[in-house]
């Protein structure tokens, strides 16, 4: 069985060759949970619907505005965690959406869109080995996912590209 070191160890030797921990802090980050607000759930269900609206309109501001007032009234759902980190990487806010989807998966470890988002978020800050590893967390989760896959898979291919643009063979 493939586990998640596993490939963390696998992506770092296709890149270069021998393994070295990981400079990204990855793994040393904590995540603050706050605690609501003004608690309600029904509310909190209410502007999520509006953020997902928002989404699909693809206004994104809107969407991200209305998952920030949810979660003034909840805080406990992965979902909304994790749709915010998607409208914050469409606005470009990575490091906000990166610190989001680490909190929709402290919520939920299991919660495989949460993984994505946390991947999508290491890719925009090119960090491939961090992105290779949440996206293969994914992958786990949600077995024969093709987008999950394809995103995994590059990851991996925009590392070796990254890599070797830094370090062309002589």
């Amino acid at each position: 069985m493939v586990t998640r070191q596993h490939a963390c160890l696998h992506f770092a030797g296709v890149v270069n060759g021998s393994w070295t921990p990981s400079t990204s802090g990855r793994d040393q980050m904590k995540v603050a949970m706050p605690i609501a607000d003004e608690p309600d759930k029904e509310k909190a269900m209410q502007l999520k619907r509006q953020g997902d609206e928002a989404f699909v309109r693809q206004d994104y501001a809107a969407s991200a505005e209305a998952y920030s007032a949810s979660l003034k009234h909840d805080t406990s759902s992965a979902a909304v965690w994790a749709n915010r980190a998607a409208a914050y990487l469409r606005l470009g806010r990575v490091h906000e959406a990166l610190e989001d989807a680490r909190r929709s998966r402290a919520v939920d470890p299991g919660f495989a869109k949460a993984w994505y988002r946390e991947g999508s978020a290491y890719a925009a800050m090119n960090l491939w080995e961090d992105a290779a590893c949440a996206y293969f967390e994914g992958c786990q989760l949600a077995p024969g996912n093709k987008e999950f896959e394809a995103a995994f898979k590059g990851a991996i291919s925009a590392g070796r590209r990254d890599f070797l643009a830094r370090n062309p063979p002589r």
